[in-house]
């Protein structure tokens, strides 16, 4: 079938005339059943209400899509010709994975909680201080520990007898004649080595040092001590031979016999053991025994003139006393008796001190008195007096 053109009625005035088809330019109007548009939009236009609400036109709309009610694609896996529907500056259409890739690509944006792998990734230009952990930490035997920038150079220094060197990724250690090893022929200086956790062989007399101070016990069945080995030094000849013709020569232990002056060790002043006195030890103790405090039993301390040499039992010695009490006797043996003695201490003590100061005021002999008082008339008057 072919377009065909419609026809209208022909008017004059209010009265129709008859039929004609429609001309350019005619259109029917929306309200009458038309769109009011006498030509067709651009390709991808819709038609449309205009802007006013007034009438029909063709122009470009916003589609809506409804994402909660499309396909779930969710577990699908991209490529980059899957298509997008994007908006370029106002102009709707359609876009590849990889262009939106490209377009990521070339942004600088803050990414964050994401994994990088470094095997299929480029990371280039990376600041030290851009970096969270832009630091390593090393430690040694002892653990102390250091940390160590990224971007720092980490030297390793072999020290004394140890040089290292590097290629590429390596790092050799190597030792010099100054560094022992299992297999290297040395000579040792100044170094201790526990026998007990080495074993040493084949070590020539020779090569033992003249000063090495072996312990003695070290020989033989080591029964020997340093000391008793000490005793060998200045021996000229055989000791044995020695001792037996020794044996001729000295007196028996039991009753000895000797003949002229002999001599013997002087002992310790003091000494009280069996041991033999010889003349200079009788001098030395006669020499501190000369005084009466250098005696064994005797105990004199802080000595007084007139001090008394007495006999303490409890003590079993003799000790320097000081007279005390009413009796005083000096340095050259005066004695004196002090005032007040008690009236009990004389003769035989029936008579106290009260008694004794009625002596007082007496002028001559009390009985010879006593005797002259007594006549016949005083007799009677004191019988009369008595009763």
């Amino acid at each position: 079938m072919v377009a065909k053109t419609p026809v209208r009625a022909v008017f004059d005035g209010d009265t129709a005339t008859g039929l004609a088809e429609f001309q350019t330019g005619e259109f029917v109007d929306y309200s009458f059943g038309g769109t009011g548009l006498s030509s067709l939009g651009s390709s991808g236009q819709v038609l449309k209400v205009n802007s006013g609400a007034t009438a029909l036109e063709y122009g470009y709309v916003e589609a809506v899509v409804n994402i909660d009610n499309a396909n779930d694609l969710t577990g699908s896996t991209l490529t980059s010709t899957d298509l997008f529907l994007i908006s370029d500056g106002g102009t709707e259409g359609r876009a590849t994975l990889a262009q939106i890739q490209n377009a990521i690509k070339d942004e600088t944006a803050t990414l964050t909680n994401k994994t990088i792998s470094g095997s299929s990734n480029t990371l280039s230009n990376i600041g030290n201080s851009s970096l969270t952990n832009s630091s390593i930490t090393i430690a040694d035997d002892s653990s102390t520990v250091s940390t160590i920038s990224l971007g720092e150079t980490l030297k390793f220094i072999g020290g004394s007898g140890i040089t290292t060197t590097i290629s590429g990724d390596t790092i050799t250690f190597a030792t010099d004649g100054a560094v022992v090893t299992e297999t290297s022929t040395d000579t040792l200086t100044n170094k201790s080595m526990d026998a007990d956790n080495n074993t040493f062989t084949n070590i020539a007399n020779a090569s033992i040092k003249s000063g090495a101070a072996i312990d003695a016990a070290k020989i033989h069945d080591g029964s020997i001590s340093n000391t008793e080995f000490g005793y060998l030094n200045g021996v000229t000849s055989n000791i044995q031979t020695q001792l037996t013709s020794l044996d001729t020569l000295k007196a028996p232990l039991a009753s000895p016999t000797f003949t002229g002056t002999v001599s013997a060790p002087t002992p310790t002043t003091g000494d009280n053991s069996t041991k033999v006195a010889t003349t200079e030890f009788v001098t030395n103790a006669v020499a501190v025994e000369n005084e009466l405090a250098e005696m064994n039993d005797v105990d004199i301390t802080s000595v007084s003139d007139a001090d008394f040499l007495v006999y303490d039992s409890a003590a079993t010695k003799w000790e320097n006393q000081a007279i005390s009490g009413a009796v005083t006797i000096n340095n050259t043996g005066v004695a004196t008796l002090s005032a007040g003695v008690d009236a009990t201490k004389i003769a035989d003590g029936s008579v106290d001190n009260t008694e004794f100061q009625y002596l007082n005021g007496v002028t001559s002999a009390i009985q010879t008195q006593i005797d002259s008082k007594t006549t016949p008339a005083f007799a009677i008057a004191q019988a009369i007096a008595l009763g």
